[in-house]
């Protein structure tokens, strides 16, 4: 058994479901609130729809923790998926980038966290590049990976809000900041990634953070070698191919070329 929202409609699930088969449980234009934990029984979600169309998700009646993943759909013109509301959503299945370079709007005016599946860059052999966008804020506490047999996903953050890397992740194409702020919770949460700062302090390190690793740094912005609790940064610079980065350092930590 399966369901598609469609036609700009909003859809309420307030008990715990029994979805079983392989049917799709979609959302294409319009939005699904989730009012319990268990609405999609584990199911994955697919997220997409048509040009102009905004397909959305939100919490309802409170925080919620789904074990469900989130599959944004490979169309051509997926519209604008958009995760809304003002409760905090944990997601814990994987979040996966399909079929082509995706954008997903974090609007919720509380916080949305990508758990214990993290984030998957790519379906398959393709390097993409997953974009994150809105006001909302954003942790992802699982690893962010390139997906399947792809070897390069990149992650680009152009929002208003943060977003929060923290676990030692895998993908090794770009992480770019265009605007709002980029914070590195874990030393390795960039290991692989070549680090691109838009904007001035838009990369910051996160409390505890006293030595990190990146792939490669670049862009024009300036970069502050201390972390939010002020304490110096020893940072190491390498693991990826060769980068430029053209912005200013600052602060009392340290530069490493690996």
């Amino acid at each position: 058994m399966g369901f598609s929202i469609t036609g700009g409609a909003t859809v309420t699930m307030n008990t715990s479901n029994a979805w079983s088969g392989t049917s799709s449980k979609e959302v294409i234009n319009g939005t699904l609130n989730l009012g319990n934990d268990n609405a999609l029984n584990g199911n994955t979600l697919n997220l997409g729809g048509t040009n102009g169309s905004t397909p959305t998700i939100a919490a309802t009646g409170g925080a919620r923790t789904i074990s469900s993943g989130i599959n944004l759909l490979a169309t051509s013109v997926a519209g604008n998926p958009t995760i809304a509301g003002s409760n905090a959503i944990t997601i814990n299945g994987v979040v996966t980038n399909s079929g082509s370079n995706r954008t997903l709007t974090v609007s919720n005016s509380a916080l949305t966290t990508f758990g214990t599946g993290g984030l998957a860059l790519s379906n398959d052999g393709t390097s993409r590049t997953f974009t994150v966008n809105g006001a909302g804020n954003l942790t992802i506490s699982g690893v962010v990976a390139n997906g399947s047999t792809s070897t390069a996903g990149s992650l680009t953050y152009a929002g208003a809000g943060t977003l929060s890397l923290s676990n030692a992740n895998t993908f090794g194409g770009a992480l770019t900041q265009t605007s709002g702020t980029v914070r590195l919770d874990n030393m390795l949460a960039a290991q692989f990634a070549t680090v691109s700062v838009g904007t001035v302090n838009g990369v910051t390190f996160g409390t505890g953070i006293t030595a990190a690793t990146i792939g490669g740094l670049s862009g024009l912005g300036n970069l502050a070698l201390t972390n939010t609790d002020t304490n110096n940064v020893a940072l190491k610079v390498g693991n990826n191919a060769t980068s430029s980065y053209s912005g200013q350092l600052s602060g009392g930590g340290s530069l490493e070329k690996i």
